[in-house]
């Protein structure tokens, strides 16, 4: 009897861990997260300059103006929206240098003649990535605002400067908080395979408590 239970248990602990892996869409179209930067999805890597940026230029869609922001206080602001500050330093500074790229590849698209934007970035995470205000932060944070401004802007020190980079160019960064145990192609999502968003096994996601 107790052999019976075993067997029943493990079917159970498989279906439980496969039948997420199902679900991954194949040939379907998905909906791309909303810190993708879909609005540049549809051009491939075509030798961006991969010049280190000291600043960006952002525009506010709320605001309707573009505003000329250092690089590290952009990265800063976009790392506060994007991960929770509790989150583990070396997670912080793995975002810190995802940010950049993202916002590194914008530039050089619009440096590049790419663009028909006379910006780089926009504060909108729909088109681009998360985006929070230092006045949102203090609201946000409350009396952690000066553990977590500090904890922050170290891991952005840390990391100024790094750049993801494929043959030369920026990479178009696609990030996300949690998969279904298997990341998703590039060009099932978006139509444009970029030879660095290939699916690869990400089990550690089967563990996770947001699962």
């Amino acid at each position: 009897m107790k052999g019976m239970y075993l067997v029943l248990s493990l079917v159970l602990l498989a279906s439980m861990l496969l039948i997420p892996l199902l679900a991954i869409p194949g040939e379907q179209q998905a909906t791309p997260p909303a810190s993708s930067g879909t609005s540049s999805v549809d051009i491939a890597d075509e030798h961006l300059t991969n010049e280190k940026a000291d600043h960006f230029l952002v525009y506010n869609p709320e605001t309707q103006k573009t505003e000329k922001i250092a690089a590290a206080d952009y990265v800063f602001r976009v790392v506060a929206a994007e991960m929770p500050a509790s989150y583990h330093e070396e997670a912080l500074k793995a975002q810190a240098v995802a940010a950049y790229t993202f916002a590194c590849r914008k530039r050089a698209l619009r440096l590049g003649g790419k663009s028909d934007h006379d910006y780089d970035i926009t504060t909108d995470s729909s088109q681009d990535q998360a985006y929070i205000t230092p006045e949102e932060l203090k609201t946000k944070w409350g009396d952690k605002y000066d553990e977590y401004t500090e904890k922050i802007q170290a891991a952005v020190e840390a990391t100024s400067g790094y750049m993801l980079t494929y043959e030369g160019s920026p990479i178009f960064v696609a990030y996300h908080a949690i998969s279904s145990g298997k990341t998703e192609s590039s060009g099932n999502v978006w139509s444009v395979d970029y030879p660095y968003l290939k699916p690869v096994e990400s089990v550690g996601d089967l563990l996770s408590p947001s699962y």
